[in-house]
């Protein structure tokens, strides 16, 4: 007995077969689109997701930053360094430091331009 195999196929069968394989072919093709096209999709989200992190608002660090550089206003060199480096540590200061540090800034002002000086300089840091 011949198996199936050792059979010549004839124009029916061999028609058959490809009818029967080109939707296969297809099948595979649109699945391959399909993947792509997922794949493009998610990487265009995560690099919006990634520029969108990247442009939140400024955080509490940067916040205290700006501040500093705004009070810092007018101090050069050494000066504003240790303003900047006592700014940035955050830490309350003791009223000692505070009137140390407003009386230092005062200098040079008289009457009632220093206490008004004082007044708020001393309001800022509480």
């Amino acid at each position: 007995m011949k198996g199936m195999s050792d059979m010549p196929m004839t124009n029916s069968a061999m028609l058959h077969d490809r009818l029967h394989a080109t939707p296969r072919r297809v099948k595979t093709h649109i699945q391959e689109k399909t993947m792509k096209l997922i794949t493009a999709l998610f990487a265009t989200l995560m690099l919006t997701l990634s520029v969108a992190h990247a442009a939140d608002a400024p955080n509490k660090q940067q916040n205290k930053m700006a501040q500093c550089n705004k009070d810092a206003e007018g101090k050069k060199g050494d000066e504003r360094k240790q303003f900047m480096s006592e700014c940035l540590k955050n830490k309350k200061k003791t009223q000692q430091e505070k009137m140390a540090s407003c009386n230092k800034e005062a200098e040079g002002k008289k009457g009632d331009e220093r206490k008004k000086f004082m007044s708020e300089c001393l309001k800022k840091d509480a």
